[in-house]
């Protein structure tokens, strides 16, 4: 049990119950309604884009348990409150030119990928209800159209970048470079579609 594991575990024991416990929510994923997983951004549909990666074993959209974690924190009265972290990612391959795309999405045979598009979902889930208490969404799923039309024209040089904290000079009336992180666009709303 993962909340049974301390900071003294054995690394070895660690690693096979976190291995364990992805296989588990591997399979949960995969008994969850439609409904679900598209409020969480995954899709796990065999009419789902041929692009996205596939399962060896169900040959639907693949699904990567990235990690499966515990974590520790305090509630509103200070008790210890444990949750399970669980990250979830799909991978679809994605190419410059949209009518190619088109051809990969319909299954077709077609040359290497120009890029890997990435998207997931963090779970924060309590550990002793397994409730949801947490959903934080990559924006966009991975079969969302527009999302990859964004990321291509990005890698073409047609989209321009935000400036953040980390690229450029952060603007002095925000007195705070960490503000700069979280600045939208200048029409006052985020650019990436839900």
């Amino acid at each position: 049990n993962l909340l049974q594991l301390g900071l003294e575990a054995d690394r070895r024991v660690e690693h096979m119950a976190r291995r364990f416990y992805g296989a588990l929510f591997w399979d949960m994923m995969h008994s969850q309604a439609p409904e679900l997983l598209d409020l969480i951004g995954i899709t796990l549909e065999d009419s789902a884009p041929r692009s996205i990666r596939r399962s060896d074993l169900t040959g639907r959209p693949a699904l990567n348990v990235h990690s499966v974690r515990m974590s520790q924190r305090r509630g509103n009265r200070g008790q210890p409150e444990f949750e399970y972290v669980v990250e979830l990612v799909q991978t679809r391959a994605g190419y410059l030119d949209p009518e190619v795309q088109a051809a990969a999405d319909r299954g077709e045979e077609v040359a290497n990928r120009d890029f890997s598009m990435r998207a997931g979902v963090t779970l924060l889930i309590d550990a002793r209800s397994y409730q949801i208490r947490r959903v934080i969404r990559s924006r966009g799923a991975i079969h969302s159209d527009a999302v990859l039309k964004m990321q291509r024209a990005f890698r073409k040089g047609e989209r321009r970048v935000n400036r953040t904290a980390f690229a450029d000079q952060p603007d002095p009336k925000l007195g705070n470079v960490f503000a700069a992180l979280h600045r939208h666009d200048e029409r006052g709303r985020d650019e990436w579609p839900e």
